[in-house]
């Protein structure tokens, strides 16, 4: 019998058979059947007949997982392969920034077949590169803008030519597109969590404005934690504005480093954000064990691993127009195999119009200019809290703590931090990185100054750290989490203020007023629609006992960068190549 007055043992009698679950989702057998569209609801593709492939693969990630794992499977089409994983590694490219992406140009154009075509195609991929990336991260994907982009680039590749109905003129595959395209756009509500074919949603958390229960989709069979507040609760306490800030940012910002949110809907008197599980916990977890065993912080390694990793998620935040404000341990969460992401958007602050102000954010990570009631910032204070970071992970203590706030303060307007604190030297590269991240001025501090974020990344403390592999989840994290046991701190009864709330009547007209916050993230669905085929190929078939159209694996190893190595070796290649190559002849190098 269910425990329900402690959450906590009942999670500890239910963690077995859930634990299992996080990871790999539901048996076939237990989920309900995903929906088949009817005549009216199905993509109508007729008007693809006699275009360009391209202009398909441009509709969505669903799509060209589809067509790359059609093109890859052709045996007789090397051509057809060559231009798929130009095209899926030029995309993973858009990301880079610095002068990585010529040396990944050069070692994707030295990987063509026909050797003449290689510095043309360096040209054109360069050119390409800013347009292919801002087109195939919009979602929907803006067709005319992507396929513009690659016109010039595709003339470099006899598999180009291939058209729409070379696919579609295969019933299967054209109809397990199809059938997941329509599941991917599909909106969820609290009956698909709770459908009588998925363990009940389970109660693991319990923050300062609402509770997070694990809950499984009845179709996907996958995890995911509902984070619930009260409608009536966030409009008396003021927070409407944080509650659509967070959801804002989470189903508007992607990135493999910050939480997603597939899916967000009202459930009777509760905002419900619906976001990806991860049960690997969160940092303040591993840093608790590691003090346990002895340890000092979280070891060089995983300092480097997981301070690069919130890097990028900082990154692509602030690129979206957002200070976090609150960065912390307890707020990097992992994910099964322990690689990161940053959660709890609440303290934002969304600072493309104007700056912020004020002191918002956790005691012993405030940045200096917080403090100072005349400053107003943008994303300065992010690269503080990094430094502070950094020392926390790897000292195990933060470089600013008194008991009191006051003191705290203090200690923080005059920056000094004791770098003879048990763990800071054991760490290569971390002095130069805090003096540069923990500098009072915001405008000379690391990460601001200069070319900003590249220049951080050219700290010796990340020296060795493949970034284009980190960026496209291919490094092994160097924390794993235990697969027989949910890592989290868990609350052991509801607290009161909670099911006073929940008491309450709903507010008039609140549904109305938050009508749009039921929304379908439909490039969040495309991202795990693409995991879960990875592993289970037979996803969307009715009948299991079919050969799988799709092999496990091919589309993430397409999809994969070159390594450092590699690169190095392209870049040479094709230096040698343009030193051969007669001139007038119109090859291009890029410098």
């Amino acid at each position: 019998m269910a425990n329900l007055n402690n959450p906590k043992e009942e999670l500890k009698n239910r963690s077995a058979q859930y634990a299992k679950y996080l990871e790999y989702g539901l048996a076939r057998v237990v989920r309900r059947p995903f929906a088949k569209p009817s005549a009216e609801e199905k993509a109508d593709l007729s008007a693809y007949h006699g275009k360009p492939l391209w202009e398909l693969w441009a509709l969505s990630q669903i799509h060209q997982y589809y067509l790359t794992q059609w093109a890859l499977q052709q045996p007789s089409r090397p051509e057809l392969h060559a231009v798929v994983k130009f095209l899926l590694q030029l995309e993973q490219m858009g990301a880079v920034e610095d002068a990585r992406a010529d040396v990944l140009c050069e070692a994707l154009a030295a990987a063509l077949p026909d050797p003449a075509r290689k510095q043309g195609c360096l040209a054109a991929a360069k050119t390409a590169l800013c347009k292919l990336h801002a087109a195939s991260r919009a979602m929907p994907y803006d067709a005319k803008i992507f396929c513009a982009a690659l016109d010039d680039l595709l003339a470099f590749f006899p598999g180009a030519a291939v058209t729409c109905e070379q696919y579609l003129s295969e019933e299967r595959w054209r109809e397990q597109l199809i059938q997941a395209d329509f599941n991917v756009s599909r909106t969820k509500g609290a009956k698909d969590f709770a459908d009588g074919t998925v363990p009940k949603p389970l109660l693991v958390g319990v923050g300062g404005y609402g509770l997070v229960q694990l809950a499984f989709l009845g179709d996907w069979g996958m995890a995911y934690a509902l984070k619930r507040q009260n409608i009536r609760m966030v409009e008396e306490k003021k927070h409407v504005d944080m509650a659509w800030l967070e959801w804002s940012i989470l189903t508007n910002v992607q990135s493999n480093f910050l939480l997603d949110c597939p899916y967000a809907f009202i459930d009777a008197k509760d905002l419900v954000l619906a976001v990806r599980m991860m049960p690997g916990g969160d940092l303040s977890y591993y840093l608790k064990e590691k003090k346990k065993e002895g340890a000092v912080g979280l070891g060089p390694e995983a300092v480097r691993f997981y301070i690069a990793s919130t890097l990028l998620g900082l990154q692509a935040l602030h690129a979206a127009g957002f200070l976090y404000r609150d960065l912390k341990d307890k707020n990097i969460l992992l994910d099964a195999a322990g690689n990161a992401r940053l959660c709890d958007f609440g303290l934002s602050a969304d600072v493309r119009s104007s700056p912020a102000s004020g002191s918002t954010g956790t005691k012993g990570f405030w940045a200096p200019e917080q403090l100072d009631k005349s400053q107003s910032y943008r994303t300065e204070p992010d690269f503080w809290t990094l430094g502070v970071c950094a020392f926390h992970w790897a000292c195990g203590k933060l470089p600013f703590h008194a008991s009191e706030s006051d003191e705290v303060k203090e200690l923080v307007k005059k920056g000094e931090y004791d770098v003879k604190t048990p763990g800071f030297k054991e760490v290569k590269g971390l002095a130069s990185l805090c003096e540069g991240l923990l500098t009072l001025d915001p405008q000379r501090r690391l990460g601001v100054r200069g070319d900003g974020i590249a220049d951080l990344k050219k700290e010796p403390f990340f020296k060795g750290l493949d970034w284009a592999k980190l960026e496209a989840g291919v490094l092994k994290a160097p924390l794993v989490p235990g697969k027989d046991k949910i890592n989290a701190q868990l609350p052991n009864s509801l607290k009161d203020e909670f099911s006073e709330w929940a008491e309450k009547d709903l507010p008039e007209g609140a549904h109305e007023r938050f009508a749009a916050w039921t929304c379908t993230c439909r490039a969040v669905v495309e991202h795990s629609a693409i995991e879960k085929l990875e592993k289970d190929p037979l996803l969307f078939e009715d009948n299991d006992n079919v050969a799988p159209l799709l092999q496990p694996g091919l589309y993430t190893a397409a999809r994969t960068p070159p390594s450092s190595a590699a690169a190095a070796a392209g870049e040479s290649a094709a230096k040698a190549a343009s030193t051969a190559a007669p001139s007038g002849g119109g090859c291009c190098v890029i410098s």
